[in-house]
C-alpha cells in the first residue's frame, strides 16, 4: 500500500523497475538512525517515527535506509580512482578487499579501476566498510584500505542533499561515466539491450524525458542520494541533459562505472606497443622474402631522436633563468569551484541589523553564527561575498605614524565598555556587516584557544571623516540574499543600506603579505588545487614575504607564478589568520607655498569628529532627520535600548494598557512593533527550552515545549535571546525572559517562516504545558473567531476548536491569514479561513506548530461526532425537564445575537488614535553625545547595592550604569590641601649641600617624612597621598571657606612663598570621603595652626631652612578644595608589549660550537644520526660564521639528522656568508629535505667552488634537484642523489650539467623510480660528451625495454656501456 501524505515514503509503482524500492525525496526528522549495542558492540538501526528496531542489513535496504543514510552523510559513494600516478597508469591493478576490518589473510576478491561503491563508514582509521551485492545474502559486507604509501586509492563522490564538498564537486562534474551494460535497469523495450531511464525531477516518478543505452558515455552535474543529475550525453539527444538517472540500486549496485582517462606515459606505452607489432611484423615479413632484417628502413619510433635532443636542451637552457621553486609550473584544471549552489547564506535585518543565515537546499534558518562556521559556512560565504576579507590598514597619516596604533575591538555595538581584542596594524580580520551609518563593522573573531568557539566583535571600520581604517582584499561585490526566491524580502537589508571599506586600485589589494601560521606552527602548507586536501606543494616558513597573491577564491589564495603558484590558506577554516600584511607607510607631505589672505591666516582649529575647520567659514548644519520610525532605525542601528519595551496602563483613554519605552517615551502597541520588526516572531526547535530571568545562567523559571511560538524581543551578540511571556491573557505585566540560543543538538529558537507553515489551535495558549491546554469539560470547550478581514471588527466567517489543523497563509504583525486544512469534529460554523490572533497584546499565542507524524492528544481521544451530539441533546432535555419543574412554566428557547455577547473579563478596548504614539525625540543624540562627554565626577552618582553591598555609578543624562569609573575615562576625585609657612625656605639647603644632587635628595627627604603624618591626619592610606613642597610663584590661590588665616591680609610675596601641596585621591565619585577629617581638624583654627608648626619642625634640615635663627615659624594660610583629576579610560591605554618568543632548545654540543669554533677552527665536522631541530641547525650556523673572515671548514658530514627545510635555510644562509669557500665535502645524505630546501641549498652553493664532493641521497628533493645543480661549481667530482624523488626532468638537468663538471667521476641517481625512458636516455646521450664520468648510476629506473636500444648508442658513440648502470 501507497502512504499517503507529504514527505512520506512512497511505494514506485511497479513499472519494471526495482518495483520494491521505497523513495523519499527528503530525509525525515524522524527516521532512520544507526546505533551501537554498548556492550557487546553490535551495530543495528530504528526508525524514529516507526518505532521499528533491525539487526538486518537487507530490512534497511528494503525500507529505504540506502537513500536516508547517502542522503544525511552517514554513509558514502567512493570511486576506485587511485591517486598515485604509477598505480594508476596500471592497468592490471584492482582494489583488494578483506573479510575483517585488520586486512588480515588473503584477500577475497579484488574491486576493478573505474568501479562505483557504497561505504558504511570508517571501522577503523584509513580503513573502509564496503557494501556489494551478493547472490546468496542479497548484500555483504566487505573491507578495503583507503591508502596505500599516502596515496588515496578511492575517491569520494559528495551524495549528501546539502552539499559542503568543494573537492568532491570536482570529481563529479569533471570526469565522464560510462553506462554498464549489465546494470539491472529498467528496459528499453528494443531489443535486448539495458538502459537507464531519465526523469525530469529527482524524483522517479516525475515525467520520463527518455533513455541512455548501455555504454552511453555521460557527465554528470550532481548526486543526491542514489539518483545522479545528467550534464551532458555524449551522442545523445539534447532534450534529456539535466534529466535524472539513478546511480545505486537498492542492493547498492552501480549503473555507471567512471571512466579512466589515458596519461601521457599510457598514451606512449601504447604507441611504442604499436611501433614494436609494427617492427616485428616488417621484419618478419622481411625473413620470408629473404631479405636481411636489419636492414630494412623502420618506421619512425614515437617521439623521434630530433625532439629529444631539442627537449634536452630546452631543459639545459631552463636551468640558467632565475631560479623558483617549481620548474613545472602547475595546472589549475581541477580545482574547488569558483561559486557553491546551496551552501550557507547571510541575510541582514533592517532592524536588528542581526544576520539570519539561511540553507537553502536543506531550508534551515538560524541566528547562531557558531553552528554555521563549524559546518563549513565561512568558505560558503566568503565565496558569496557576502563575507569579506579586510586588514586593519589605516589611511590616516597620524595612525600610520603611531607604532602602537591598535584597532579596538568590542562585545558591544554601541563599542562601550573596555576591548576585549586589539588587533594590529597588518592583521587579517573577516567582516560580516559594513554599517553604512554608524560606520561600525561586525567582525567574526577566530578561536581564543584550541577547541574553543569563534566570537563576535564590533569595530570602526572608517574614521568620522571618512578616511578607512579596514582595507578588503576584494573590491565591493553585488549583494545576493541567497535564499533561492530570486527577490530579495521587502524586510531586509538593500545594497545602498550598507557600507564597505577602501577598496582595493586593482582586482586584489596589493602586499607585501607575511607568513604567520597559526597555533604556534612553523610553516605553511601549499597545494597544488584549491581543495584542502589536494596534493602538498611547497612549505612556506613563518615571516615569509609575498609580494600580492594572483587568485582569491574563499579563504584560499593562489601564489603568484614568479612564487612558484600553488594555493595556500589565508585564514584558516575556524578564521585565524594566517598572513599578515605589511601596513602603509606615511609619506611626507610637501605643502606648495602660497599666500592666503586675511581671512584665511588665521590658524586652523582641529573639531572633533569634523576635522580642520578654518574659521570664518560658514558651519556645515546637519540636515534634520525627520523623526519617522524606520527612518529613526535605520540611523541608530538596531540598539539593545530600542527593544526595550514595557506594558503601561493608559488612563488618559479610557482604560487600556500600550507599550512604552522607558528611554524615549515612544508608545506603541504589540501588532505595531511586530509591523515594523523591533520585535519578531519565533519558533521553538528544541524538546524543551529552558528560560531564566536574567541574561547570565541562572535558575530556569520557565520551560517550553516545541512548536512554540513567542514573541523574540532581542537577540544579543553572546547568543542569548529575550523572550515576551505573558502569565495570563491580556496580562497587564508580562514577563521578559531570557534562553540561549543554542543547545546540545543545535538551534533552539529559530525565525518564524513566511508561509506555508502548519498548526494546531489552541485557544487556551499555544505555550501551556499540555494538561493546561485542555479544555475541562465537552460543554466548556473554548472557540477562536476566524475574521473575513484583517480588521477586528470585520464579520465572522466561522469558529476554529482546539486541535484543528490550519496553514499560515499570510503574517502581518500579530495577526495571521490561514487556511483550514482539518477540523477536529465537524460542525456547521466551521470556516475555510480567515483572519485569526497569534498573540493578543500582551503577547499571549493561541497556536502550535504542527509536525509531519504527530498525532494531536484531541484527535487520539475523540468520539463520533453523533454520539456526541446525542449525549449534548440528552444533557440539554433533562435540564429543561428540571426548569419547567421548578417554575412551573413552558420553557422557551431564547437566541441569542453573537454580536450582543459580553467581552470577556480583561478586555480592553485597543487604542488606535495618532495621537496617543509620539515620536522618537531628537534628544537621543543629545544625550549620546552628553554620555561621551561625562568625563567628571558631577556627571555621575554614586549608589551602593543594598544585598551585596557592590558600589556602582549612575550617569546623570542617560542613566547608564558602571562598576568602576576608570573603565569609562571618569576623573578621579581628589582632595588639595595647600598651607603656606613664613620664616622657612629651601635656600638654606641649596647654600649648604656640596652638589646639586645632595640638594634634590636632602629636599625629598623633607617630602617623605611630612606624607605619613599628614595621611594620618585625613584618615587615608599613604598610597593615596601625594605630597610636594613648593617655593617660589605659583598659582594664585582665592580663599575659600576652608581657609584659615593667622594673622592679617596676605600680599603677593608670602602668597608665593614656601607652602605644603598635599594632593589626596578618593575612590568613588565623591571627594567627601577624604575632605570630612581634615574639614574636622581645620574647624578649631588654633589648634591646627599649632599641629602644622609641629609637623614642620619635625622635619629634618629644619633648623638649616629657617631664614631667620632667632624668628619663629609660623603658618600663614590654609586652603582646602576639591577638584577632578582626569585620567585616560583603561581601554585607550596602549596594549602592553608582545611577549619574546622563547628561545629555541639547543643541544650541548651545538652551543659549544656556537661558543667555541672561532677559536677551535675544526676542519672537519661530522654529525651521524643526530637529531637536530631548527635551534640546533642555527647554532651550529652561527658557530661557523664566527670563523669569518677566514673560514677553515674543509668537510662536513650530517647525515640522518632530519635538518629538513628550516635546517637547510640555516645551512645555506651560512654558506652565502662565506663559510663555504674552503668547503671540499658536504654530506646531507637522509635529511628530509624538500624542494624548498634544496632550493635554498642551491643558492648557498654557489659561493662554495671547491666543492669536490656532495651527497644528498634519500631526500625528497624532487623539482628541487634542478635547482640544486645551478649551484655547483666545476671542481665536482661525485654526486650522489640516489632515492630523491627525482623525475625525468632532473636526470635531464642533471645531464646537462655533465659538460659544465670537467672533473665528474662518479654520478649517483639509482632508486629515483620516476626516472623514465626519456631521463635515462638523456643520461646516456650526456655520457657522449662527458668521457671523465666513469660511472651513471641509474639503477632502478624505468628505463621501458629501451637499454638495449640505449647500449647500441654508447657503443656507436665509442662509450663502453659498464659506464652507464640502469639494471
Amino acid at each position: 500500500m501507497a502512504a499517503a501524505g507529504k514527505g512520506l515514503a512512497t511505494l514506485i509503482e511497479v513499472n519494471g523497475y526495482d518495483q520494491y524500492r521505497i523513495y523519499s525525496e527528503e530525509p525525515q526528522a524522524g527516521s532512520w538512525r544507526e546505533l551501537r549495542n554498548p556492550i557487546g558492540g553490535q551495530r543495528y538501526w530504528h526508525h524514529v517515527g516507526a518505532r521499528l528496531t533491525t539487526w538486518s542489513l537487507v530490512e534497511l535496504l528494503r525500507l529505504n535506509g540506502l537513500e536516508e543514510f547517502l542522503l544525511v552523510g552517514e554513509w558514502g559513494v567512493f570511486a576506485v580512482v587511485p591517486e598515485d600516478v604509477k598505480t594508476y597508469e596500471d592497468l592490471e591493478w584492482a582494489l583488494p578487499i578483506y573479510d575483517n576490518d585488520r586486512l588480515s589473510g588473503v584477500p577475497l576478491d579484488r574491486i576493478t579501476r573505474g568501479s562505483i561503491v557504497v561505504s558504511l563508514g570508517f571501522p577503523r582509521q584509513g580503513i573502509l566498510e564496503l557494501m556489494l551485492p551478493c547472490d546468496e545474502k542479497v548484500v555483504k559486507t566487505v573491507y578495503a584500505p583507503m591508502r596505500s604509501g599516502g596515496k588515496r586509492l578511492v575517491q569520494r563522490l559528495p551524495v549528501r542533499m546539502h552539499n559542503e564538498d568543494l573537492v568532491g564537486m570536482a570529481a563529479i562534474t569533471v570526469p565522464l561515466f560510462c553506462v554498464r551494460p549489465d546494470a539491472e535497469a529498467e528496459r528499453a523495450g528494443k531489443g535486448d539491450s539495458s538502459a537507464l531511464v531519465v526523469t525530469a525531477e529527482r524524483d522517479p516518478r516525475s515525467p520520463e524525458l527518455g533513455h541512455v543505452k548501455a555504454g552511453s558515455i555521460v557527465g554528470l552535474a550532481a548526486i543526491v542520494g542514489t539518483r545522479a543529475q545528467l550534464a551532458r550525453v555524449k551522442d545523445g539527444p539534447r532534450n534529456i541533459w539535466g534529466g535524472w538517472i539513478s546511480l545505486l540500486l537498492l542492493d547498492g549496485t552501480s549503473t555507471l562505472e567512471r571512466v579512466m582517462e589515458e596519461t601521457e606515459n599510457m598514451k606512449l606505452a601504447d604507441q611504442l606497443k604499436a611501433h614494436l607489432a609494427e617492427v616485428e611484423a616488417l621484419r618478419a615479413a622481411a625473413v620470408a622474402n629473404g631479405e636481411d632484417p636489419d636492414e630494412i628502413q623502420l618506421p619512425p619510433k614515437p617521439g623521434e631522436e630530433e625532439e629529444e635532443v631539442e627537449e634536452v636542451a630546452a631543459v639545459s637552457r631552463s636551468t640558467k633563468e632565475p631560479p623558483i621553486r617549481s620548474k613545472a609550473m602547475l595546472e589549475y584544471g581541477l580545482v574547488q569551484r569558483m561559486t557553491v549552489s546551496g551552501g550557507w547564506r547571510q541575510v541582514l535585518d533592517k532592524v536588528w541589523w542581526r544576520p539570519v543565515y539561511v540553507e537553502p537546499l536543506a531550508g534551515r534558518m538560524t541566528w547562531g553564527f557558531v553552528e554555521v562556521v563549524k559546518s563549513g559556512g565561512l568558505d560558503d560565504l566568503l565565496l558569496a561575498r557576502q563575507w569579506e576579507l579586510c586588514v586593519v590598514d589605516p589611511l590616516s597619516v597620524e595612525d600610520q605614524k603611531d607604532k602602537t596604533y591598535c584597532l579596538k575591538v568590542f562585545s558591544d555595538p554601541s563599542l562601550s565598555g573596555q576591548p576585549i581584542m586589539l588587533l594590529p596594524k597588518g592583521a587579517f580580520v573577516i567582516v560580516q556587516v559594513f554599517h553604512k551609518y554608524s560606520q561600525i563593522a561586525m567582525l567574526l573573531l577566530p578561536p581564543a584557544a584550541p577547541g574553543a568557539d569563534p566570537a563576535i566583535g564590533y569595530a570602526f571600520y572608517q574614521k568620522r571623516d571618512g578616511r578607512s581604517i579596514l582595507r578588503a582584499l576584494l573590491p565591493q561585490g553585488e549583494l545576493d540574499s541567497g535564499t533561492g526566491q530570486g527577490q530579495q524580502p521587502e524586510n531586509m537589508v538593500t545594497q545602498e543600506m550598507l557600507g564597505y571599506c577602501e577598496p582595493p586600485e586593482g582586482p586584489i589589494l596589493e602586499g607585501p603579505y607575511y607568513a604567520e601560521p597559526p597555533d604556534g606552527t612553523l610553516e605553511l602548507a601549499v597545494s597544488t588545487g584549491q581543495d584542502l586536501e589536494s596534493d602538498r606543494w611547497a612549505r612556506l616558513p613563518r615571516g615569509y614575504c609575498v609580494r600580492e597573491f594572483a587568485e582569491i577564491l574563499g579563504f584560499r589564495a593562489r601564489l603568484p607564478d614568479l612564487e612558484g603558484g600553488g594555493w595556500v590558506n589565508l585564514v584558516s577554516p575556524e578564521g585565524k589568520p594566517c598572513f599578515r600584511k605589511q601596513p602603509l607607510i606615511p609619506s611626507a607631505i610637501e605643502l606648495p607655498a602660497q599666500e592666503l589672505d586675511k581671512q584665511e591666516a588665521n590658524l586652523p582649529i582641529v573639531w572633533p569628529h569634523f576635522g580642520v575647520l578654518r574659521p570664518l567659514k560658514p558651519v556645515l548644519v546637519k540636515p534634520h532627520v525627520p523623526a519617522e520610525l524606520p527612518a529613526l532605525l535605520q540611523r541608530l542601528g538596531g540598539g539593545r535600548a530600542l527593544c526595550d519595551w514595557t506594558r503601561k496602563p493608559l488612563p488618559l483613554f479610557g482604560g487600556g494598557h500600550v507599550w512604552r519605552n522607558p528611554l524615549t517615551g515612544q508608545q506603541s502597541s504589540l501588532d505595531a512593533l511586530l509591523r515594523s520588526d523591533i520585535w519578531k516572531i519565533a519558533v521553538v526547535q528544541a524538546a524543551t527550552l529552558s528560560l531564566r530571568e536574567r541574561a547570565e545562567p541562572s535558575a530556569e523559571v520557565l520551560t517550553l515545549r516545541r512548536g512554540t511560538i513567542v514573541v523574540c524581543e532581542w537577540v544579543s551578540t553572546g547568543s542569548v535571546a529575550r523572550l515576551l511571556l505573558p502569565g495570563k491573557p491580556m496580562d497587564e505585566t508580562p514577563r521578559h525572559l531570557w534562553t540561549d540560543l543554542a543547545g546540545p543538538s543545535g538551534a533552539t529558537l529559530a525565525p518564524l517562516p513566511a508561509g506555508g507553515v502548519n498548526f494546531w489551535m489552541e485557544p487556551r495558549g499555544g505555550h501551556l504545558p499540555e494538561e493546561e491546554q485542555a479544555d475541562p469539560s465537552e460543554k466548556d470547550q473554548r472557540q477562536l473567531t476566524a475574521r473575513k478581514e484583517k480588521d477586528g471588527e470585520s464579520a465572522s466567517s466561522g469558529y476554529f476548536q482546539r486541535g484543528d489543523g490550519i496553514q499560515v497563509a499570510e503574517v502581518s504583525g500579530r495577526f495571521a491569514r490561514v487556511v483550514h486544512t482539518k477540523c477536529i469534529l465537524a460542525f456547521d460554523a466551521c470556516p475555510s479561513g480567515g483572519w485569526i490572533d497569534l498573540f493578543d497584546e500582551s503577547g499571549w499565542s493561541i497556536v502550535r506548530m504542527r509536525y509531519p507524524g504527530v498525532i494531536h492528544p484531541v484527535e487520539q481521544g475523540r468520539i463520533d461526532f453523533a454520539e456526541l451530539q446525542e449525549r449534548i441533546e440528552a444533557e440539554t432535555r433533562k435540564e429543561v425537564e428540571q426548569e419547567r419543574l421548578l417554575r412551573g412554566t413552558m420553557f422557551a428557547e431564547q437566541s441569542s445575537d453573537p454580536k450582543t455577547a459580553s467581552a470577556e473579563d480583561g478586555d480592553v478596548t485597543e487604542m488606535t488614535s495618532e495621537g496617543a504614539f509620539s515620536e522618537l525625540p531628537s534628544l537621543l543624540w543629545q544625550l549620546g553625545e552628553l554620555e561621551v562627554k561625562s568625563i567628571w565626577t558631577r556627571d555621575w552618582r554614586e549608589h551602593i547595592e543594598p544585598i551585596w553591598g557592590q558600589r556602582y555609578y549612575v550617569n546623570r543624562w542617560s542613566g547608564q550604569i558602571i562598576h568602576r569609573l576608570t573603565n569609562f575615562g571618569v576623573a578621579c576625585p581628589a582632595v588639595r590641601l595647600t598651607v603656606w609657612f613664613s620664616n622657612i625656605s629651601f635656600n638654606g639647603i641649596r647654600q649648604d649641600a656640596e652638589t646639586e644632587e645632595e640638594a634634590e635628595l636632602r629636599m625629598s627627604n623633607v617630602e617623605k617624612c611630612l606624607l605619613p603624618s599628614f595621611a594620618a591626619m585625613a584618615d587615608v592610606d599613604e598610597d593615596r597621598v601625594s605630597l610636594k613642597v613648593s617655593e617660589g610663584p605659583g598659582e594664585s590661590q582665592e580663599q575659600t571657606e576652608d581657609s584659615i588665616l593667622s594673622g592679617g591680609m596676605l600680599n603677593s610675596a608670602e602668597n608665593d612663598g614656601f607652602r605644603v601641596v598635599v594632593t589626596i585621591r578618593a575612590p568613588g565619585a565623591r571627594s567627601s570621603w577624604a575632605s570630612g577629617s581634615l574639614k574636622q581638624a581645620m574647624a578649631d583654627a588654633e589648634s591646627f595652626s599649632s599641629q602644622m608648626v609641629v609637623l614642620i619642625g619635625g622635619t629634618p634640615d629644619f633648623m638649616t631652612m629657617r631664614i631667620d635663627a632667632y624668628g619663629d615659624v609660623s603658618l600663614i594660610k590654609a586652603d582646602l578644595e576639591e577638584l577632578d583629576i582626569p585620567r585616560l579610560a583603561k581601554c585607550f591605554e596602549p596594549p602592553p608589549p608582545p611577549a619574546a618568543p622563547p628561545p629555541l632548545p639547543v643541544a650541548d654540543e651545538f652551543a659549544e660550537i656556537k661558543r667555541s669554533y672561532h677559536w677551535t677552527k675544526q676542519k672537519m665536522l661530522h654529525f651521524h644520526c643526530k637529531q637536530m631541530g631548527l635551534g640546533d641547525s642555527q647554532a651550529l650556523a652561527e658557530g661557523l660564521e664566527n670563523s669569518l673572515p677566514d673560514p677553515p671548514l674543509e668537510e662536513l658530514g650530517m647525515w640522518g639528522c632530519k635538518i629538513g627545510d628550516s635546517g637547510s635555510f640555516a645551512l645555506a644562509k651560512s654558506l652565502h656568508a662565506g663559510v663555504g669557500v674552503n668547503l671540499q665535502t658536504l654530506l646531507l645524505d637522509e635529511n628530509d629535505i624538500s624542494a624548498a630546501g634544496a632550493k635554498a641549498l642551491g643558492a648557498g652553493l654557489k659561493w662554495c667552488g671547491k666543492l669536490r664532493e656532495l651527497g644528498v641521497s634519500k631526500n625528497p628533493l624532487g623539482k628541487g634537484f634542478a635547482h640544486l645543480l645551478s649551484g655547483l661549481g666545476p671542481g665536482l667530482v661525485m654526486l650522489d642523489a640516489s632515492e630523491a624523488d627525482i623525475d625525468d626532468a632532473g636526470a635531464a638537468a642533471a645531464a646537462s650539467k655533465l659538460r659544465s663538471w670537467p672533473s665528474l667521476r662518479t654520478l649517483r641517481l639509482f632508486g629515483n623510480l620516476l626516472i623514465g625512458p626519456l631521463g635515462c636516455e638523456a643520461v646516456a646521450r650526456a655520457l657522449l660528451g662527458a668521457p671523465s664520468v666513469k660511472l651513471a648510476d641509474l639503477k632502478g629506473a624505468n628505463h621501458g625495454g629501451e637499454w638495449v636500444r640505449l647500449k647500441k648508442v654508447l657503443t656507436d658513440g665509442g662509450v663502453d656501456p659498464v659506464r652507464m648502470r640502469v639494471e
